[in-house]
């Protein structure tokens, strides 16, 4: 399923706004020495228990976008949000890992600026042509989607 923020898309207010830094960002959905053991057990499967998404700055200070692989209710969903500021950006990404006010420990995966044009609805195109939206904890997860997104980026 995908959730794409209607802005994005062709003809909506921010389509052809240009985006000007990406950042890959991931947090332990398990706190502390949990998060730990976990680790050694999924490192076999190199998918350790973090949740990864992609915080997009663009020209306009006032829009932000946050685009993830998250569950939502009882489904997965790719979801490209628009939100006012870095920080409710951040928000969104760690409600996909579940860890919203717990100050989790966040990583900064890749951070890249962008200077080619990129713009909003060139990531919605992606998000909505180019990714598979059936989710596998070991094939299809929130970490591929924000590597595969990268790669397509840079």
């Amino acid at each position: 399923m995908r959730i794409l923020c209607e802005d994005a898309a062709k003809g909506g207010a921010h389509h052809g706004l240009k985006v000007t830094r990406l950042r890959a960002i991931s947090i332990w959905m398990i706190h502390g020495s949990f998060g730990f053991l976990f680790s050694l057990c999924t490192g076999i499967t190199d998918n350790s228990l973090t949740h990864w998404w992609i915080e997009i700055e663009t020209e306009d200070p006032e829009v932000w976008y946050c685009a993830q692989f998250r569950k939502m209710n009882d489904d997965y969903v790719l979801l490209l949000k628009k939100c006012s500021t870095q920080k409710e950006a951040i928000a969104e990404g760690q409600k996909g890992g579940r860890r919203l006010g717990d100050n989790p420990n966040m990583s900064i995966e890749y951070s890249f600026p962008v200077t080619d044009g990129l713009t909003i609805g060139d990531i919605h195109n992606f998000m909505l042509y180019s990714c598979d939206d059936k989710y596998d904890l070991i094939t299809n997860n929130c970490q591929k989607f924000a590597k595969d997104f990268v790669k397509w980026a840079k």
